[in-house]
């Protein structure tokens, strides 16, 4: 149980979080001036930074076929390859979410209760293509109506 539990649960969540992040926006402020490599654009200590994740998450220099759900972008095989700073579900560094890790680990409890009781399929009123909406958090508009059918 705990190798597929390795295996197979992280990257199915991460790739989850990779095209659907909780927030669309990490806010920061710029602690130094810093000069863009490529530009010679100057950003001055103070500056506000957003850097919306979205954007980020699916943006085919970082994740090639972005549109598509791929888990073993994270498999223990791959995820060496991911470029740092361009996965951030989370945020990163010393002020990155302080509830994540609880909030991996919810989310795998609830999903292995569900998946262990129940057949989740979808119904009349579920909607294709599922509509986005960013407000407070990135969530389906109207919601995803499913059938839980008990095993």
């Amino acid at each position: 149980m705990s190798s597929d539990y390795r295996t197979l649960g992280h990257p199915i969540l991460f790739q989850t979080l990779r095209k659907y992040p909780p927030t669309s926006f990490i806010h920061r402020e710029c602690s130094e001036e810093y000069t863009l490599p490529e530009t010679g654009l100057v950003i001055e200590q103070g500056t506000p930074i957003i850097v919306a994740q979205h954007g980020l998450h699916w943006h085919e220099k970082y994740f090639s076929n972005p549109e598509m759900f791929d888990p073993e972008r994270f498999s223990d095989l791959n995820k060496h390859k991911i470029i740092s700073g361009s996965y951030l579900p989370f945020g990163d560094g010393p002020r990155n979410c302080i509830g994540e890790l609880f909030g991996l680990i919810t989310s795998k409890m609830g999903i292995v209760e569900v998946i262990r009781n129940f057949q989740v399929v979808r119904n009349q009123q579920t909607r294709e293509p599922i509509i986005f909406t960013t407000f407070p958090i990135l969530q389906a508009k109207g919601g995803i109506p499913v059938t839980f059918r008990s095993l």
